[in-house]
C-alpha cells in the first residue's frame, strides 16, 4: 500500500506522506509520465486500444454506480496497460517507481465525492488522443490529470 519503506542501511519506515512529499513525487511524475504516455500512444496497435475502450468503459460503469474504489481500480488499470506499451523500458521502470511511491495517495482519489465524474471529464481528453493515436495531445492531457490530481491531495491536506 506504499505507506511503508525499506531503506537500504537503514530498515524500515514509515513513508512521509504529505503535502511536500506529494509535491516532490508529482514533480517526478510530471517529468516522466506524460513523455512515457505519448510514447506509448504512439506504439499502440488497434488490439490495444481496443483493451484500452473496454477498460474506459468499465471506468464509465464504476462513475455511474458511484464507486469511487472501482473507479480507482479501473483508472489504475488503464495507465497501466497504456504505459505497458511504452517502448522505453528504463522509463517504464521509473513511472513504476513513482506509482510504488503514489499508491499511499490514491486511496485519497476513492474516497473524494464526485471524484471519478471530474477525472472521467479529463480523461475523455486522453482517451481522444489515444483512439486517434495523438501522441502529443496524449501527453498534454496526462499533465493536465497529474496537475488536478496534485490539486486534490494538496486541496484535501489544506
Amino acid at each position: 500500500e506504499g505507506l511503508v519503506e525499506i531503506l537500504p542501511r537503514i530498515g524500515a519506515q514509515v513513508a512521509p506522506v504529505g503535502p511536500d512529499d506529494a509535491q516532490s513525487l508529482y514533480a517526478c511524475r510530471m517529468l516522466l509520465e506524460p513523455t512515457c504516455t505519448r510514447l506509448a500512444v504512439e506504439a499502440l496497435e488497434p488490439d490495444d486500444v481496443a483493451e484500452l475502450d473496454e477498460l474506459r468503459a468499465a471506468m464509465e460503469a464504476a462513475v455511474a454506480d458511484d464507486s469511487g474504489r472501482a473507479f480507482l481500480d479501473q483508472n489504475i488499470a488503464y495507465f497501466r496497460t497504456l504505459l505497458g506499451h511504452c517502448p522505453n523500458p528504463p522509463l517504464r521502470e521509473l513511472v513504476e517507481l513513482t506509482w510504488n511511491k503514489a499508491v499511499r495517495y490514491w486511496s485519497v482519489f476513492a474516497r473524494l465525492p464526485l471524484y471519478g465524474r471530474g477525472s472521467l471529464v479529463q480523461h475523455a481528453v486522453l482517451h481522444g488522443a489515444v483512439r486517434s493515436g495523438d501522441g502529443a495531445a496524449a501527453e498534454a492531457a496526462d499533465r493536465a490529470i497529474l496537475d488536478r490530481a496534485l490539486g486534490e491531495l494538496l486541496a484535501t491536506f489544506r
